[in-house]
């Protein structure tokens, strides 16, 4: 294995940085990562999603082809990701996140994401846009508790946000102590 791809950080250690730097620390830093009913659930929604015999399977259905558990990595964004699903659609690429729990809502009562699972997208997005060498300007989150899909765009704050977040594991990662926990409010 090659040093580089040492340094590589995973996509989903992104979401627990945004997130909360310290949880990222704990888990990703050194190491501790509790099992608990939420991991458990959320492993056993994916178990279709990480199924081997469908990795890097692609599936016609209409207009969609649909690719599941599709490998990628990018020395020039130092990130490397397992993705969920990837589709295409007319000519479109877009990664499709699988989340176990139900959409959050915004004001109006839409199903929304959350900011954490947004960056995540979105640097599968950045991964994508390298591999196929096109624009990738949105994914999608499917969110198996309420059985919805919502559109994220990636406009240029969320890619700011991304690209803050892969320094941030790197800045983290460098460290000896944890970050103080976040204030309690």
């Amino acid at each position: 294995m090659s040093t580089i791809a040492l340094d590589l950080v995973p996509v989903r250690a992104l979401n627990q940085v945004t997130y909360c730097p310290r949880l990222y620390f704990l888990e990703y830093v050194e190491g501790v990562m509790p099992t608990n009913e939420h991991v458990e659930d959320g492993l056993f929604q994916h178990r279709r999603v990480n199924n081997p015999e469908l990795e890097n399977k692609t599936r016609k259905d209409g207009d969609t082809r649909r690719t599941r558990s599709v490998s990628l990595s990018s020395d020039r964004l130092g990130v490397t990701a397992k993705l969920d699903l990837v589709e295409e659609v007319g000519g479109r690429v877009y990664p499709v996140e699988v989340k176990r729990g139900s959409a959050p809502r915004d004001a109006d009562g839409n199903p929304t994401v959350w900011d954490n699972d947004a960056v995540q997208l979105c640097a599968q997005g950045m991964l994508l846009e390298e591999e196929f060498r096109t624009a990738v300007p949105r994914g999608e989150q499917f969110c198996a508790g309420s059985r919805e899909r919502v559109v994220v765009e990636f406009d240029e704050a969320l890619r700011n946000k991304t690209l803050h977040a892969i320094e941030t594991c790197r800045e983290l990662s460098a460290r000896q102590t944890p970050p103080e926990p976040l204030p309690a409010d």
